[in-house]
């Protein structure tokens, strides 16, 4: 379980803010949140039950992938009203989570060189939606995994997404409220048009997950989204209601 804690913390480069969680209230039920096609955000098979604790990966497959990849770490999403079936049991089987569509940046080698870093993402190769290796269908497709950057393209409501330097870098903070989506080790589509001059992918991903398949189990989450939103605009508390790519409470796995 240790290492799980560990994996979930640096998945999305939140080592550094470790929130503390009320145990009593992990179990408090969240708002229902409803999106457009009538799936409740909050609905997950009924095999494993909100209040049971995920179990350990044992064989999550945890890998190095070389080459490009997508970073959703700051981005937030859209619920479609369509189900995504998501790896458990380290692949063996699946479970359908409500879907949610997330544009997230393409790490290129000019992105990790500036941050000296090798262009390869952590992935989960018997996670998310992968199927036992780094391999992508066909050209036209890329994996949305992880690495510890801190600079680079930041999504922002206006414009849609700003380059990542030394004055637009990655943020992180806490939601008490709302629901996070996990995009690790997740297939996406590589977006024809430039976003703002930023090479970006459209990513399909399960909402209320957390990274080994099982559902989030309360309400507080990290996110790394609406870092660069304006106080007018709500500031990065308004990327909380957007079912922000998320690491879900780090108490679920003691």
């Amino acid at each position: 379980m240790k290492l799980i804690r560990i994996l979930l913390l640096s998945l999305l480069a939140f080592s550094s803010h470790i929130y503390a969680a009320d145990v009593k209230d992990r179990d408090a039920s969240r708002a229902d949140v409803h999106n457009d096609g009538g799936a409740n955000v909050n609905d997950v098979a009924t095999d494993t039950p909100k209040h049971q604790k995920p179990e350990p990966a044992r064989n999550s497959g945890i890998q190095q992938c070389k080459g490009e990849f997508a970073l959703c770490a700051s981005s937030t999403c859209k619920p479609t009203g369509r189900m995504i079936k998501v790896n458990i049991a380290d692949g063996k089987s699946t479970k359908e989570y409500p879907e949610v569509i997330c544009k997230c940046p393409i790490i290129t080698a000019e992105i990790a060189n500036a941050n000296g870093a090798d262009l390869s993402g952590i992935a989960g190769v018997n996670q998310g939606n992968m199927k036992g290796s780094c391999a992508v269908p066909s050209p036209d497709k890329i994996w949305s995994l992880f690495a510890p950057l801190t600079n680079y393209p930041q999504e922002s409501a206006t414009p849609p997404f700003v380059k990542g330097d030394s004055q637009n870098t990655f943020k992180q903070a806490v939601c008490s409220s709302g629901v996070g989506s996990n995009c690790w080790s997740f297939l996406c589509t590589r977006d024809k048009a430039l976003t703002n001059g930023t090479r970006t992918a459209t990513c399909a991903c399960p909402a209320g997950e957390n990274p080994f398949g099982a559902p989030t189990q309360n309400s507080q989450f990290l996110i790394g989204a609406g870092s660069q939103y304006t106080a007018a605009q709500g500031g990065q508390q308004a990327a909380c209601s957007q079912y922000p790519v998320s690491v879900p409470n780090i108490a679920d796995y003691k």
